[in-house]
């Protein structure tokens, strides 16, 4: 049996009131494992989960039997085993003691019996299993020790009010959102010798194959390189994994199919505004040294505009004044945005040039599109043509 005093210097425990933790304590037991011993193995039954005491535990997975991939590492304090507590109920990782350790062990089924007759204890121990884990597979708390997670943790149980900017201005909020990127997990692809490319994803050819022309990489792991400059970029959507698997698919046994880059897609939607871009935004070809020319439009999605559900749409293009052809465009604000998008990709994949798009055929319907006469893609590119002197 583990002292009261004891569990109070577990974070996992840290809400139960005396008489919960004395409930706890009657639970768990103490176990020892020489280094080198398997705490529980990957797919077995979860009978018990458990905190470190003493001693270090590396958790991993085994891709293939040979070359398990340590995904974890746990010291005094830290939970592992909480599988056991959520169904299937089945370990998912190896636990394994690195050196000797000591842990206490909880069985999950008294466990389960011991929330039934104090259901607050459920609700404190499964709240801090699920924030504390949760935030340890975090990219922005990896590498943390485990009372920095716990700490970090505190701060997720409160509501946010305010950020606070470099200048010590206070910004009013009721949610916020930390944009803090993406980074491929390439580990398996490392340890079998492949080339990692400068975003850190899998350094891939035209044809999606790696350094080892035998093994061909797609999705989010592998390295991504600009439709426009073949400059390697960060972009990963599920869109471009999907092209990526098609593409790689075809190549399985022969070269057939190229890459010829990656054209950022995005669209999304928050309550009833709808946003859509595609390629490069004015800024960023700029940026990249094209001399940009730009046209724009606005107008309503049905036509007449008093047809009920009409929205005003706004459209902008961005193309190279020295060729002529799209390089981007965005759209605001209709449920159409995503297509529109979807539409621009089309145009600059295939390298249509400012007056092919002025006059794209395009179908209408009163109920359904702008008017035929301003459809809001074509009249942007007509605005260029305008500008430059063109019509």
């Amino acid at each position: 049996m583990i002292g009261v005093e004891r569990l109070k210097e577990i974070e996992l425990f840290r809400d139960l009131t005396t008489d919960e933790l004395e409930a706890m304590s009657q639970i768990c037991e103490v176990k020892t494992y020489e280094a080198g011993s398997v705490i529980f193995k990957e797919g077995d039954e979860g009978k018990e989960i458990y905190v470190v005491d003493e001693g270090m535990v590396n958790c991993m997975i085994h891709p293939t039997p040979e070359q398990p991939i340590v995904v974890c590492t746990r010291t005094r304090n830290s939970l592992i085993g909480w599988a056991a507590m959520v169904p299937p109920c089945r370990y998912t990782a190896t636990a394994k003691a690195e050196e000797k350790t000591r842990v206490f062990a909880i069985d999950a089924d008294q466990l389960r019996k011991l929330c039934d007759a104090y259901p607050h204890i459920c609700d404190k121990v499964m709240q801090r299993i699920v924030t504390i884990e949760r935030l340890r597979q975090t990219e922005l708390f990896n590498g943390l020790t485990t009372d920095e997670v716990e700490l970090a943790s505190l701060a997720c149980e409160t509501r946010v009010e305010f950020v606070e900017l470099e200048g010590e201005e206070r910004l009013k909020a009721d949610l916020v959102f930390i944009a803090i990127g993406t980074k491929p997990n390439t580990e398996l692809a490392q340890n079998a010798g492949l080339d990692i490319g400068e975003q850190k994803g899998i350094s891939v050819d035209e044809y999606m194959r790696t350094s080892d022309p035998d093994i061909l990489a797609a999705g989010d792991c592998a390295e991504k390189y600009s439709f426009f400059t073949r400059k390697p970029i960060g972009l990963r959507l599920a869109s471009i994994a999907a092209r990526e698997g098609k593409i790689a698919a075809a190549n399985i046994l022969v070269p057939k199919w190229r890459n010829e880059g990656t054209l950022g897609v995005f669209a999304t939607v928050i309550g009833d505004l709808a946003v859509g871009v595609c390629g490069l935004t004015e800024d960023q070809a700029r940026k990249e040294g094209f001399s940009v020319i730009i046209g724009e439009s606005t107008g309503v999605d049905r036509h007449p505009a008093t047809m009920p559900g009409a929205r005003e749409v706004e459209v902008k293009l961005v193309f190279d004044r020295k060729s002529g052809k799209m390089l981007g465009g965005s759209v605001c604000c209709a449920v159409a945005a995503g297509e529109m998008a979807n539409l621009m990709a089309a145009a600059i994949v295939s390298g249509m040039r400012i007056e092919e798009l002025a006059i794209l055929p395009m179908g209408t319907h009163p109920a359904l599109t702008a008017s035929p006469f301003s459809t809001h893609i074509t009249e942007a590119a007509c605005q260029v043509l305008s500008k430059a002197g063109a019509i």
